[in-house]
């Protein structure tokens, strides 16, 4: 799953011509939104400070909120924030998040037939990738694009 985030990101940021060799990649230890705040400050710490964070999910994002609002760094003005999952808290978060959903609900009931097929000792193929789609919210700021 990280993988195919992570070439996601990788295809979009070629797409917006950005190097991909040339973002930097913060790994945490945890999926909360602590480690998403020690992630993001260590990241906007930087001499070349980010003006977007794709974090990997909301809980991780809604860390870097935290983080950027306690540096003094507004989102979207200064920093775009985006996460992933769109999980209850994306809505109400200060600004609300910006994130990528997916149908949680749906992959949580599809998870049990594959466990319980290999509880009884029959082989499982891997599933297939669910749909995503962009929730835009407060915590991004729009890319300007090229004049014609």
């Amino acid at each position: 799953m990280i993988r195919q985030r992570l070439a996601g990101a990788a295809a979009a940021a070629a797409e917006a011509g950005i190097t991909w060799a040339q973002v930097p990649i913060m790994e945490c230890a945890t999926n909360d939104p602590d480690a998403g705040a020690l992630g993001a400050a260590q990241l906007l710490a930087r001499p070349e400070r980010p003006t977007a964070i794709f974090a990997f999910s909301d809980q991780l994002a809604l860390g870097t909120l935290r983080a950027a609002h306690g540096a003094g760094i507004s989102a979207p003005d200064r920093l775009s924030v985006v996460g992933f999952d769109d999980s209850p808290p994306a809505h109400s978060a200060d600004p609300p998040l910006t994130t990528v959903a997916q149908p949680l609900r749906e992959r949580g009931h599809a998870v049990g037939a594959p466990v319980r097929a290999l509880v009884r000792g029959e082989e499982v193929a891997s599933p297939a990738p669910y749909p995503v789609q962009l929730v835009v919210r407060g915590s991004s700021a729009a890319v300007p694009t090229a004049a014609p």
